[in-house]
């Protein structure tokens, strides 16, 4: 299935004028407290968590949100890993990502 996958991309993408396009579903996160600095970073936190894992490698540097690689990687080495359990992205990887997709937003409040 995975080569199919990848086969299909590379159909579309590098050897067309097709385009691939994700949607992201959104548990939007608000502070408990506003005024609360802890609750706005948590609030943050999550949002870089749940949005920003697909929406950061593609817009913004090519790589996963810096809160999220440190907190991921400390739980590792809590655990007893020897590295992240999040992968790291090489340099042709960050070129390669960053840019090259269409995202769609679905937002749901609860």
């Amino acid at each position: 299935m995975k080569h199919l996958a990848r086969h299909e991309f590379n159909r579309i993408v590098l050897f067309s004028t097709g385009q691939v396009g994700i949607t992201v579903a959104i548990g939007w996160a608000e502070p408990a407290n506003m005024y609360d600095p802890a609750d706005l970073e948590a609030s943050d936190r999550s949002l870089d968590f749940n949005v920003g894992w697909f929406i950061h490698p593609i817009y913004i540097n090519g790589d996963y949100p810096e809160v999220m690689k440190s907190q991921v990687a400390a739980k590792s080495a809590l655990q007893g890993y020897n590295e992240s359990r999040l992968p790291e992205f090489s340099d042709a990887e960050k070129q390669r990502i960053n840019g090259k997709l269409n995202v769609s937003v679905n937002i749901y409040l609860h």
